[in-house]
């Protein structure tokens, strides 16, 4: 009995060592005795392979594995799709009792305009109430637009506060004009710089000069002029206003 359990654990540790892959052309090979280099593929060592094999592992326990691990990705994945229809619903729920049929929005259908400042965008308001798509992607239709498009591309229009005298949407094509805005109201302003992609790139401007009370435009954000001559920046993703 004893031999049999220690055959059984080490026949594990095979199938752990001798783990497989599968071939786009079709069958499976082992990826531990398959050479790693560019040419195995030419040749593969198949599997089961011989190691495991001579454990007494066969063609119907082969097949059991390969078929209990296809499952276990089915259910992964069907755990994760469901949690993602739950959440997606949650958030179209929660915009449709937020903000009623007609509200004011801008909408970007093809991508935001952080990246994109170029991209189309839509001021315009919503014609239906959100929903979720298939895969739980909550969206809603907007007029001037055929189809749904995502919450994620849709900013809902806030009204202006009593004490704002003036907005600028900051772009990256912008970037003087809008410093120059600031110029004109002796507003300290400079670019501001982060690391993108391992390189410094100036990603919006810094305004004020006073560390405490200065405040950060990244692109596609939109800067307050307020009445008693302080900025405020609202984020692009609750700005929802055209420049």
């Amino acid at each position: 009995m004893t031999e049999q359990l220690l055959t059984d654990e080490a026949r594990s540790e095979l199938l752990a060592l001798h783990d497989w892959d599968e071939l786009v052309f079709g069958g499976f090979y082992c990826l531990h005795c398959t050479p790693d280099d560019e040419l195995s593929l030419d040749d593969p060592i198949w599997w089961p392979c011989q190691p495991l094999r001579e454990a007494g592992v066969t063609d119907d326990e082969a097949r059991e594995v390969i078929a209990a691990y296809r499952q276990k990705v089915a259910d992964e994945y069907q755990a994760k799709l469901e949690a993602e229809k739950r959440e997606g619903q949650r958030k179209a729920d929660e915009f449709n009792s937020r903000y009623p049929v007609g509200t004011p929005v801008m909408a970007y259908p093809g991508a935001r305009p952080e990246k994109f400042p170029n991209e189309k965008r839509l001021q315009t308001r919503t014609r239906s109430v959100a929903w979720t798509l298939g895969h739980g992607e909550p969206v809603v239709m907007v007029d001037g637009y055929a189809g749904g498009i995502a919450l994620t591309h849709v900013d809902v229009i806030k009204k202006p506060d009593a004490t704002e005298v003036e907005r600028r949407l900051l772009t990256r094509e912008n970037l003087s004009a809008v410093d120059d805005w600031l110029d004109q109201v002796r507003v300290f302003a400079k670019g501001y710089w982060e690391d993108v992609d391992g390189k410094l790139t100036v990603t919006g401007l810094r305004i004020g000069s006073d560390y405490q009370n200065r405040v950060v435009a990244k692109f596609g954000d939109t800067i307050v002029r307020h009445t008693d001559g302080t900025h405020t920046v609202r984020r692009v993703i609750e700005a929802g206003e055209a420049s």
